[in-house]
Formats: structure tokens, C-alpha cells, sequence
């Protein structure tokens, strides 16, 4: 995907409003309050409500990101796959190391779009 916008090189700065707005709601809010109310119901396994919460966050992010919202049909199939290819990922970063590890992983993939985009502008 081809972003105009983009002519200078200090424009793939842009991709760290969203990396911290994001991850921020997603991450650190979303993923938090589904962890402390599913920690109750996985009392055994703990694990289980991490996990669960991670993926219900990182779905709720592709969701956010998808041009229409489709929960079902033929976007599910993106969306899950945008969910495990990026939003787990991240997720996992602030799990095992911090906010800030998963806000730069996010910044760097979108600087990385925006840097693609001014080299074949």
C-alpha cells in the first residue's frame, strides 16, 4: 500500500502517534482488564486467562484495523491472521518485557511501511 502523504524523510516519524495510542489501549488497557477478569474463572491455570487475553486483545486490534467491521466472512481470515502475525507479537512483548518494547515493535513496523513508501514514491 502506497501512502502519498509521505514525501520527507522525518514523515515515517508519524508511525509513533499510533504505535503508542495503540498499544497503549490495547496492550496495556484491553489486555490487562481481560487478564483480571478471566483470572478468576482459570484460578488452576493462570496461564489460560493470559493467553486468552492476549488473543482477545490482539483480535480486537485487527478489528480495529480492518476496512469494514466484520466479525464474520471473508475479513476473519485477515483479521486472525494480522491478529497472530502482529498483535501477538506485540502482545507477548509487553507480557514478557515491557510497553515500551511492544510500542517500539509497533513504530518499527509502521515506520517501515511509510520508509517503503517514500522509497518508491
Amino acid at each position: 500500500m502506497k501512502d502519498a502523504w509521505v514525501t520527507d524523510w522525518s514523515d515515517p516519524l508519524a508511525a509513533l502517534v499510533p504505535a503508542v495510542a495503540e498499544e497503549v489501549w490495547s496492550r496495556l488497557v484491553l489486555t490487562t482488564l481481560a487478564y483480571v477478569a478471566l483470572r478468576p474463572a482459570c484460578d488452576t491455570r493462570p496461564s489460560r486467562a493470559l493467553w486468552t487475553a492476549m488473543l482477545f486483545a490482539a483480535m480486537v486490534h485487527a478489528q480495529a484495523h480492518s476496512p469494514s467491521p466484520a466479525l464474520l466472512g471473508p475479513l476473519v481470515v485477515t483479521q486472525t491472521v494480522n491478529a497472530l502475525g502482529f498483535g501477538l507479537p506485540m502482545a507477548l512483548l509487553f507480557v514478557k518485557k515491557d510497553l515500551e518494547a511492544a510500542v517500539g515493535y509497533h513504530f518499527g513496523i509502521g515506520a517501515i511501511r511509510y520508509v517503503g513508501s517514500l522509497l518508491t514514491g
